[in-house]
């Protein structure tokens, strides 16, 4: 295949790691390659000279647009690509870049940037557009010290040419969290616009990248302080102007200003009413203010609206899986739980990775539907997800659900055996009654593997149905290999609170204890291990203690009822929950019209006083799944 007339133009300077990549997926399709090197002391020039390169040298001048320009003095081919070293082209049909190039009423084209960002490569990735490809005409130069831009140049010299948007896209891996730790882009960066800021200070564009330097950051505070200093100045038609409205609503609901952001964003949304990054912000805002009504309208309406990415910046999910998940958090506020979970399913048709989704969904369906459901969703909607994710997680929240029988009978299917799914029956047993199996099997892996988590599992087991001062042994196995529980012995050998216990380690075998529904050892330690202001009611631990015989609810309540005012909403929620269910009218009703008073735009307190007034409990298990 012959390449087209097209020069690819780079800057770049120690980018051994990414060069080769680079250069490979553009080689199909250029002609030339000219690279201005600023420096490299790595393999850079001698990996750009194997792809046939012509490499200048260059001293930096601490200047993008003047090595930009160096680079397009040197190309002779019709038309110029850019690309940076960290940045890789996906495939381009070769027919439809002829006919691109063909158009003699364009001078350049955008093309699609996916900035991914994050720890990992391909989770999250913000979408933007930037002119990548323009033809060598005479006189178009590039601006800029730093965020570059040779549109300004094209539409000066060549007003009667447009530039097109095209769906050539590229793959940008610069703002990876170790990429920019590595090439500490973040300081680079700062330096640049503190020097464009004295040329140029009352430049609005580089104002706004400076906020957006503060705002990647998370420095909200800073970033807030510039967009709203040019907020007011910026026309709504300029480029950058709708991602300047989306990140000021942002920055404002990270700083809890959350009725400036829900103002700002209405405002935002009557001039870019398709902007589905913003409608999404906003309906999240409106959640978080109880306008569930709303939410839910203006998410649903994202579905309907097709690709934005050429019109505005965009993230990874926007209209798509993302607004499913959306979707599906309103609906749990409004209680419909199904249709919850149908939204929880589309969003990981979308996007199976997408394990909040999945965690969700399985919460929802331990509590709605039968296993022959939750199997053939499993099974069938969810055929593409890890595997091992898949099952390890249906696991965990079938032992969190107590669904002890059903969860043995789908481990009896299947072929593998492997330690870890030893483990898991051997607590399926425990919470069957079965105490005697449970331990037996976890003796087997233990013998092999004395993970901690075994050891201290087979401790919860062999305390029931004592004390847990009263089987230390199996405990102080296992802090062997954990050295964190040596405190919590203390604790238990002297019967005294400890303020040098560590939490997750005391969550660890409070639920432990609970899986396992060893109830006398689980309230002596919670009573015991911690001061009463520390004490905290995990949410994963609401289903196994919700399912706990009448004493130790009682005993719960008791225990927790002297800080309730302090505990979180879904604790409240779940304590009143618990004296719903004992029938304790009293607690119950002063707690519910307190969260009415307090919460007027949540739901539960509403059913709460519904059902104490009916005397029907039907639907409250729902409780157990509330967020804060």
């Amino acid at each position: 295949m012959s390449p087209f007339d097209i020069s690819l133009c780079m800057v770049v300077k120690d980018e051994e790691q990414f060069l080769a990549r680079c250069l490979e997926s553009a080689k199909p399709y250029v002609s030339e390659i000219i690279l201005i090197d600023t420096g490299s002391t790595d393999q850079t020039v001698s990996i750009a000279k194997e792809y046939g390169a012509k490499v200048i040298s260059m001293n930096w001048n601490h200047h993008f647009a003047e090595a930009r320009n160096l680079a397009l003095s040197y190309a002779k081919s019709s038309w110029i690509l850019v690309l940076d070293a960290d940045e890789q082209m996906e495939d381009v049909d070769r027919e439809k870049l002829h006919q691109l190039l063909q158009d003699s009423n364009v001078s350049g084209y955008y093309v699609k940037v996916m900035n991914y960002y994050g720890k990992q490569k391909g989770s999250n990735f913000e979408i933007d557009t930037g002119c990548r490809l323009f033809r060598n005409l005479p006189g178009i130069f590039y601006k800029g010290r730093i965020h570059e831009d040779i549109t300004l140049s094209l539409n000066e010299q060549y007003p009667k040419k447009e530039i097109k948007h095209t769906d050539i896209c590229v793959h940008h891996y610069g703002y990876l969290t170790e990429v920019i730790s590595a090439k500490e882009k973040e300081n680079r960066n700062l330096t640049l616009l503190q020097k464009t800021m004295e040329e140029e200070p009352d430049n609005l564009y580089y104002q706004y990248v400076l906020g957006t330097e503060f705002f990647q950051r998370e420095i909200y505070d800073k970033a807030i302080f510039i967009y709203e200093n040019i907020l007011p100045h910026v026309s709504v038609m300029d480029g950058y102007a709708s991602a300047l409205l989306f990140k000021t609503v942002y920055a404002y609901k990270e700083l809890g200003e959350r009725k400036k952001a829900l103002d700002l964003a209405h405002q935002g949304i009557c001039y870019y009413p398709d902007y589905v990054d913003l409608i999404e912000l906003r309906s999240f805002l409106l959640m978080e203010e109880g306008q569930l009504e709303e939410a839910y309208r203006e998410l649903t309406r994202c579905l309907g609206i097709e690709d934005i990415s050429d019109k505005y910046t965009t993230s990874s999910g926007a209209g798509t899986y993302r607004t499913r998940f959306l979707l599906g958090l309103v609906c749990e506020r409004l209680y419909n739980w199904e249709e919850s979970a149908s939204h929880y399913e589309a969003s990981l048709q979308l996007n199976i990775s997408l394990t909040a989704s999945y965690y969700r969904w399985l919460d929802i369906a331990f509590l709605t539907f039968p296993l022959e459901k939750i199997l053939s969703v499993i099974y069938e909607t969810f055929e593409e997800m890890d595997s091992e994710l898949k099952w390890r997680s249906f696991f965990l929240y079938a032992m969190k659900w107590a669904w002890a029988k059903e969860a043995l009978d789908v481990l009896n299917t299947m072929d593998e055996e492997h330690e870890e799914m030893i483990f898991l029956r051997s607590v399926f047993f425990a919470q069957s009654g079965n105490c005697d199996q449970a331990i037996f099997l976890l003796n087997q892996i233990i013998g092999q593997n004395p993970k901690p988590h075994y050891l201290i599992y087979r401790w919860a087991i062999t305390s029931q149905p004592h004390h847990a001062y009263f089987n230390l042994d199996g405990l102080y196995q296992a802090s062997q290999m954990d050295h964190t529980l040596f405190p919590i012995i203390e604790v238990l050998l002297n019967h005294s609170i400890s303020q040098e216990i560590n939490q997750e380690t005391c969550k660890q075998l409070l639920y432990s204890l609970i899986l396992v529904k060893a109830w006398d050892a689980f309230l002596h330690l919670f009573q015991h291990l911690l001061p009463y202001t520390q004490r905290k009611i995990e949410k994963e631990w609401f289903p196994g203690i919700f399912q706990a015989p009448a004493h130790i609810k009682e005993r719960v309540v008791l225990i927790m009822k002297d800080h309730y005012q302090e505990c979180s909403y879904e604790e409240q929620i779940f304590l009143t929950l618990l004296s719903l269910t004992l029938n304790d009218v009293k607690n119950s009703y002063q707690w519910l019209t307190d969260l009415r008073s307090k919460y007027p735009w949540r739901i539960e307190p509403i059913i709460g006083l519904s059902s104490l007034y009916s005397g029907s409990h039907s639907g409250l298990q729902y409780f157990l799944l509330v967020d804060s």
